[in-house]
């Protein structure tokens, strides 16, 4: 592990006579992550070496590893197609050890982006459905996604959101209340 991944802890610290004859001191360095986490980056880093991509991995917080890079944008794919193919497969490659621990990928930001573009995509068709008074189905989405449309518009007073179809099409149907 390298020396930012570990949180160290001073346990004991002895002094001898004004600190002239020398400390001895006992520490205890324990993972700032979790296990699944630090081995799900370990198996991301050797596939993308052995996929030749120039990237580095990082373990953000809770259960997302961020990839930043020249090569990152390839990750990402159209759509984040690719990201959520590499994501599923990380996830299959640590639940032999660590089930049902999961992991979220995000490459050079592109989720964050995505849940922003989300975010005000919900409240301009929220806008739209209550002008027209009709019912409006967006494109089918990963499950992340309609999460975003679902939660941002689950308090508004005036539209409600349902998920219609089976995976891989599924859908947000946004209706007038």
């Amino acid at each position: 592990m390298s020396e930012e991944e570990v949180e160290w802890e001073v346990i004991e610290e002895e002094r001898k006579f004004l600190g002239l004859l020398g400390q001895k001191i006992r520490v205890r360095g324990r993972p700032k992550h979790a296990p699944h986490l630090i081995y799900a980056r370990k198996v991301l880093e050797k596939l993308l070496e052995l996929m030749g991509v120039d990237a580095s991995v990082k373990v953000v917080n809770g259960g997302l590893i961020n990839i930043e890079g020249k090569d990152a944008g390839l990750l990402i794919g159209k759509r984040g197609i690719t990201l959520r193919a590499l994501e599923e497969w990380i996830n299959m490659a640590i639940s032999k050890k660590y089930y049902p621990k999961k992991v979220e990928l995000d490459a050079g930001g592109y989720k964050e982006k995505r849940k922003r573009k989300l975010r005000e995509l919900a409240l301009k068709i929220a806008r739209k459905v209550e002008e027209e008074g009709k019912s409006f189905t967006l494109e089918p989405m990963a499950a992340w996604e309609r999460r975003i449309i679902h939660m941002t518009l689950k308090n508004h007073p005036r539209v409600y959101t349902v998920s219609v179809g089976g995976e891989p099409y599924r859908r947000v149907v946004i209706s007038p209340k």
